[in-house]
């Protein structure tokens, strides 16, 4: 009874952890696709055909192990290059977003912040030259 209850909940724990890891691999790799493409719906529809994949080739795998010991040699390494693929592209996309993410977190608030300082700057030194020309003009 036990053992029974305990495969029950392992296989549902299995099945909400994997569920989270597609959602977040989808993410990512939609967010990149985005940075890549040009069209959203583009980088939306390519991403999910790759997850679909990355499903459909873990189930296949399984059902072909599970329906004969033996498949084909050609369809072991097909199934494994795929597999293999879509791997690589998750841990690329992966990657080049926390790449992007960790590289320079605050760029962007640095870089107003450095814009801001140099257009007080800007503004204080022309204040000054505008005093500077009207002291001239007066004084002669």
């Amino acid at each position: 009874m036990f053992i029974n209850h305990f495969f029950k909940v392992s296989w549902v724990v299995q099945l909400l952890v994997g569920t989270g890891l597609f959602t977040v691999s989808f993410l990512i790799e939609n967010r990149v696709m985005l940075a890549f493409l040009a069209t959203p719906m583009l980088a939306l529809s390519l991403t999910i055909a790759l997850e679909v994949g990355k499903a459909v080739s873990i189930v296949w795998y399984r059902y072909m192990v599970a329906v004969s010991d033996s498949y084909s040699v050609t369809v072991r390494i097909a199934s494994w290059l795929f597999r293999i693929g879509l791997m690589v592209l998750s841990i690329t996309c992966s990657l080049l977003f926390l790449g992007e993410r960790l590289d320079r977190p605050y760029l962007e608030e640095v870089r107003i912040n450095e814009i801001q300082a140099l257009e007080e700057r800007n503004s204080a030194e022309l204040k000054r030259l505008e005093q500077q020309h009207r002291d001239v003009l007066t004084d002669k």
